[in-house]
């Protein structure tokens, strides 16, 4: 896409690319403000950018922004914008190419998520679980609030992937995800964290029972039979719990006290039978 305009962003000639992927007819632009395919909350940026333009010996300049066609719809671009100017350095133009990056931004998105969730229940993994607790921490210190890390190990499961095989592990780690998901709040943040370890944090607490309910809960579900492929599954969880500030105030220290808190419980479980 390429844009002509005139330093207070009078278009002055668009090409033919342009007016397709925005769905403009020429005589829509010519003479229109260029601000008219620019989202909303990019138009200070703009602004901010052609005053940086007009005053700065750099020629060409490049950043991103979002296109918005006539029928609301968004393109994200990468543009080359440069400033023309004459013999005696007077402006006679503004030009702005973009670049349609759509591909390439929903690449980056893709490859951000296969990153950070895990592959199999499409919870959040280990790397940014870590980042989510860092910033629920930090969230607390302004806050004067309660958090906590619940650390949950699924009971059993070994000996159903050793009875069922792999695959049938696979689907109840999934259904399990799923069950764990209608327990949490959309707020708080559910992980798997490897194998059949599952991690939340919880944000807003007041107590350690507030947790401790959620952590009764996610044993409780967890110990209702699972049916798949017509086999009924028993399983059983431990879910540990720790809370910042009473317990610990680092984040790896935090998640490593619920783990410790889940190992006592199964232990005790164990010894109890």
């Amino acid at each position: 896409m390429v844009f002509i305009m005139s330093m207070d962003l009078h278009l002055l000639d668009v090409n033919d690319v342009a007016l397709q992927l925005l769905g403009y007819k020429r005589e829509e632009l010519i003479g229109a403000s260029y601000r008219k395919v620019i989202v909303p909350e990019e138009q200070d940026d703009l602004t901010q950018r052609l005053a940086n333009a007009a005053s700065s010996k750099v020629r060409q300049h490049i950043y991103e922004r979002t296109y918005i066609t006539k029928d609301g719809q968004r393109i994200p671009a990468e543009v080359d914008s440069a400033v023309f100017r004459d013999g005696h350095g007077r402006i006679l133009h503004y030009q702005a190419i973009g670049r349609d990056i759509r591909q390439r931004k929903a690449a980056e998105i893709e490859l951000y998520h296969q990153a950070t969730h895990d592959e199999l229940t499409g919870l959040y993994n280990r790397t940014l679980f870590a980042e989510v607790l860092w910033r629920a921490i930090e969230r607390s210190k302004r806050s004067n609030r309660k958090a906590a890390v619940l650390f949950a190990d699924l009971d059993g499961f070994k000996k159903i992937n050793d009875t069922f095989g792999h695959s049938m592990g696979d689907l109840l780690l999934k259904a399990v995800a799923k069950r764990l998901r209608e327990i949490v709040r959309t707020t708080d943040t559910l992980a798997r964290l490897g194998g059949d370890e599952f991690g939340i944090i919880l944000e807003d607490l007041n107590t350690r029972s507030e947790a401790q309910k959620v952590a009764d809960s996610v044993q409780s579900t967890l110990g209702q039979p699972f049916i798949i492929h017509g086999e009924t599954l028993q399983i059983g969880a431990s879910c540990g719990v720790s809370m910042f500030p009473d317990d610990e105030t680092d984040p790896d220290r935090l998640l490593r006290a619920a783990d410790a808190a889940m190992y006592k419980l199964k232990r005790e479980k164990y010894a109890a039978r």
